[in-house]
């Protein structure tokens, strides 16, 4: 209590002043193109998003850290992003972590930086990158950025056909679950290869509020293409000629995640940069 008071008298006195953090450049996204720029440039990174990669991406490069193995093409990109993001933060270059609820561009070159308790810090800069705008507000410019689709993953819950040996189911001729990923179930406690199984979609905007695109047509078309690659149901006996027969393949659907597909145009004004670049293009440029 005598700390606060003392605290409250010295701000009266003007003894107590905010602190600025004083960065040359300073990076803003969370993305895997944001954090391999910060490590190439060795330069401060504000995570502004927290979905930013998906569990099954991965990488169409190798990338090496500098420290442990390096990363293989194919490697998931959640690992590099998430080993990029621990490096940064040991080096001091991720003050904020995953702790920032919104940034506002101020007066003479400063951020206005809300973290998700409510804290407020103050940083100057000299230079702002940009590889993404979300939760960035008063920008001097309007960002050009635009949702080309959407990736839709439908999860299913298997109730039978849970044992095989096919791992990914794929169809290039249409956008409604263009591929199956298997894997195994977390809802079976103990050793096992049970598995369930998730779909990925490509929408439009009309699409996703389509009935012939929702979950159901999503099920139905899994089914199809989990009985065209010989998948079945358990064993149900033999039917009067002997033949064997299986139970029919069952499934359920147990959520739907969207995930938009943006792309932002690179540009530039004054000491303010959008970098609308991919990874890969970071990678082959050399930053």
């Amino acid at each position: 209590m005598e700390k606060a008071n003392k605290e409250g008298l010295f701000r009266q006195r003007g003894m107590l002043k905010k602190h600025i953090f004083q960065w040359k450049e300073v990076i803003i996204g969370a993305a895997l193109n944001a954090n391999i720029y910060a490590n190439e440039k060795n330069t401060r990174i504000i995570n502004n998003t927290m979905d930013s990669v998906h569990t099954f991406d991965t990488n169409s490069f190798g990338y090496d850290l500098g420290v442990g193995e390096p990363f293989k093409e194919g490697s998931p990109q959640a690992h590099l992003r998430d080993s990029l993001a621990y490096k940064l933060a040991l080096e001091g270059n991720a003050p904020f972590g995953n702790k920032v609820a919104s940034i506002r561009l101020e007066e003479n070159k400063t951020l206005k930086i809300t973290t998700k308790n409510s804290r407020i810090f103050h940083v100057k800069y000299e230079k702002l990158r940009l590889f993404d705008t979300e939760n960035v507000y008063d920008l001097p410019f309007a960002a050009d950025k635009v949702t080309k689709g959407f990736r839709v993953f439908d999860w299913f819950n298997v109730h039978q056909g849970t044992k095989h040996s096919v791992d990914f189911l794929e169809d290039k001729e249409s956008n409604l679950v263009k591929n199956i990923r298997f894997y195994i179930t977390d809802r079976v406690m103990g050793t096992h290869n049970f598995k369930d199984l998730v779909t990925e979609s490509l929408l439009t905007a009309d699409q996703l509020y389509n009935i012939e695109y929702s979950d159901t047509y999503s099920r139905l078309k899994a089914l199809s293409m989990m009985k065209s690659a010989g998948i079945k149901g358990p064993l149900n006996g033999t039917d009067r000629n002997g033949r064997v027969v299986y139970r029919p393949l069952k499934i359920d659907s147990a959520r739907r995640e969207v995930i938009p597909v943006t792309e932002i145009k690179s540009m530039e004004c004054g000491d303010i940069i959008i970098d609308g670049r991919t990874a890969e293009e970071i990678v082959a440029a050399g930053t």
